[in-house]
């Protein structure tokens, strides 16, 4: 549990913020609505506006200048030799994608029956010996036929069913089933079909009408290019926290100046204890329901402090060796950078939801990270080590 604290609250305080995520990009659905152009205008306005109100030097600066070789010392900044595979996004992928647009433009039918390949909507109740098994109930239930979601037997047998139709299927649970209880016995399913849908083809007419494409060839292409870039954008992420790992590990602190490391304290105290109040508890009342003594719970109030402190003098003697700056166009492209990352519309959502100063030292992070990743030896193929 102690574990799980430490690394809840530097989750919070260093990744929470600037976590990753790979979602699919707007341009690869099948949509061909678009954001106007003017619209892209005021946003940009108003985060140039936004960016003005940053005092990212200045929170991150915690020792002066000057005396910042008296507090740490770095580890190798320039020129890291890193590894990192990359995906390459194929024809497998392209079509998988496009199987799972045009299954979610399915549409119902009414008369005929169930067919492989079909979607339908389903009740079913499992029963063994005639009494009912946990697990073995759902309402509503989508099902692809022919996706070998279910047991053997169970799909096959809703293979020529008809919309409303109910019907008795006898299956065998495998014998190497997960649940041991079920493993090898003999079940029977009541099916109810409430819904058949047809999932359309992609042709070139679909493509038209659901795209803002013209060919099928235009569209697999915009979804490759979609999916690609989301993949080296997160192996850019990846990249970026291997790269500040392997800095800080190399670095290292000769002392702690006193206020910033009380402050730290303070923060992961203040963040415990509203942890606590969210689930109507004091700070004493979650540490003991945790089992967690009150000296355990300072010595990782203390490995909270160190471990930001390290990062935030690491950040902040990188900025001032190598003069890094955060209004250059670099740094504006860091700040974007960040800013989508998180989802948000702007700088002031992210401030409103962490905080000004945590979204300045995120921000400072994100800059610096990527002025290492910039000037590091990055490989896609492993190196054997030298040594």
């Amino acid at each position: 549990m102690k574990k799980k604290i430490i690394t809840l609250m530097m989750a919070i305080m260093f990744t929470g913020v600037g976590a990753t995520a790979v979602v699919p990009s707007t341009n690869v659905y099948a949509d061909k609505k678009e954001e106007k152009k003017e619209d892209k205008k005021e946003e940009k306005k108003e985060d140039k506006k936004e960016e003005k109100k940053l005092e990212i030097k200045k929170t991150i600066e915690i020792v002066k200048e000057k005396e910042i070789d008296k507090y740490v010392k770095i580890g190798k900044v320039k020129g890291l030799e890193l590894f990192m595979p990359r995906t390459v996004i194929g024809e497998d992928e392209v079509n998988g994608y496009i199987d799972y647009v045009l299954e979610a433009k399915a549409e119902p039918v009414e008369g005929g029956e169930v067919k492989k390949g079909d979607i339908v909507v389903i009740d079913f109740v499992g029963s063994i010996d005639g009494k009912e098994f946990d697990g073995g109930k759902a309402s509503d239930f989508r099902l692809i036929i022919g996706s070998n979601q279910m047991i053997p037997g169970f799909e096959d047998g809703i293979i020529g069913m008809k919309k409303g139709e109910s019907k008795d299927i006898e299956v065998t649970f495998p014998k190497d089933y997960q649940a041991a209880n079920l493993a090898d016995k003999k079940a029977v399913f009541k099916i109810t079909v409430k819904e058949i849908l047809k999932t359309p083809e992609l042709t070139k007419e679909w493509v038209e009408k659901n795209t803002k494409f013209k060919s099928i060839e235009e569209y697999k292409k915009d979804i490759q290019e979609g999916l690609q870039k989301q993949i080296d954008e997160k192996r850019r992420e990846d990249i970026k926290n291997l790269a500040w790992d392997k800095v800080i590990k190399d670095s290292e602190v000769k002392k702690y100046p006193e206020d910033a490391l009380k402050e730290a304290k303070a923060q992961y105290k203040g963040y415990m204890e509203a942890s606590a109040k969210s689930r109507g508890k004091t700070l004493d009342e979650l540490l003991k329901e945790n089992k967690i003594e009150k000296k355990d719970f300072e010595e990782q109030e203390e490995k909270f402090a160190k471990a930001k402190i390290k990062q935030v003098l690491i950040m902040e003697a990188i900025v001032v060796k190598d003069k890094l700056s955060f209004d250059d166009e670099a740094a504006k492209k860091s700040i974007e950078e960040f800013i989508k990352i998180q989802g948000a519309k702007n700088l002031q959502e992210l401030i409103e939801r962490f905080g000004e100063k945590a979204v300045d030292e995120s921000i400072a992070l994100n800059v610096v990270q990527n002025y290492i990743v910039d000037n590091a030896k990055i490989s896609d193929k492993e190196v054997e080590d030298k040594k």
